[in-house]
């Protein structure tokens, strides 16, 4: 395959802005299935003779070996018309790979907390716990459920000049102004550097690793706000990842300060309206410290 051919893929993911593109090999041809808001879907599919082309441009664009399989992987291609992140996921499938692309879409960048759709009483909440010393607050929802973005607008409100805030990423992304390191999955090296030093919030992009999880608990205790992304479907589910920790109670309860979590919800807009969001966050909070919930 053409590197050019390749590139209209992408530039087609971008431009439509699909919220995932699945390339999976079928006996007769590769099939491109582009997923949008809403379940829309738009199908392509290409002579079964360029998969092995468009494969080895794959592995070469993304400096991934032959056969490997990953699972969320932080990648970025740009070209002289744009730019596109996004996650890259590869698994077995019944006649090869079977290749996943989940766009970051732009609107991760940080924006306001009163644009992302509190109500008033919900947004009072949130602010006063990211203006506490110390305690977990976790933003969950299930995938393409508008939490990353929750996640990064609260780490800008936490990023104040007075305070030392580090940031774990499991994709290695790096922001400005803030120090970083990557969240680990196997060895938690970092996640003890972070507990050595004097940090007063932290931030990890992934707890969805029970042993992260128990990291993140371990330092709110201490003395630390630490900030959070898990997936789950809901608060009740997200507050059941916490209850099956290996820890004391004592710990879970006076660690765990907010569950933020959060589903999508279409706006509807005219046309030729200026405002190109197309969704809002619907949220559920729960707030176990509050004595409304207890563990």
């Amino acid at each position: 395959m053409s590197k050019k051919t390749l590139a209209n893929i992408f530039a087609f993911l971008r431009h439509a802005a699909a919220e995932r593109l699945v390339i999976e090999s079928r006996p007769e041809a590769v099939l491109l299935d582009y997923h949008f808001a809403g379940g829309d879907r738009q199908r392509f599919s290409l002579p079964k003779r360029l998969e092995d082309n468009l494969r080895t441009d794959l592995n070469t664009l993304l400096k991934i070996a032959p056969g490997e399989l990953t699972a969320r992987k932080y990648c970025q291609i740009a070209d002289k018309n744009g730019s596109t992140a996004f996650y890259l996921t590869i698994l077995p499938g019944e006649h090869g790979e079977r290749i996943i692309i989940n766009p970051i879409k732009k609107d991760l960048r940080p924006r306001g907390l009163k644009q992302l759709g509190f109500n008033q009483a919900d947004l009072k909440t949130v602010l006063a716990a990211t203006r506490a010393r110390a305690g977990l607050i976790l933003v969950s929802g299930p995938e393409q459920s508008g939490k990353s973005t929750t996640f990064f607008t609260l780490l800008k409100e936490l990023n104040r000049p007075e305070l030392n805030v580090c940031f774990l990423s499991r994709t290695g992304r790096r922001l400005p102004n803030i120090d970083g390191l990557n969240l680990l999955a196997r060895t938690k090296t970092n996640w003890e550097k972070v507990l050595s030093h004097d940090v007063e919030v932290i931030a990890a992009d992934d707890l969805d690793d029970p042993a992260d999880l128990i990291f993140a608990i371990r330092a709110a205790v201490s003395g630390r706000l630490v900030l959070g992304e898990v997936t789950a479907s809901s608060a009740a589910e997200t507050l059941q990842q916490i209850r099956r920790l290996p820890l004391p109670e004592k710990f879970k309860q006076a660690g765990l300060r907010l569950i933020i979590n959060q589903r999508l919800a279409a706006l509807k807009r005219p046309a030729k309206s200026r405002n190109p969001r197309q969704a809002i966050g619907v949220f559920s909070l729960l707030a176990p410290s509050s004595g409304r919930q207890k563990l």
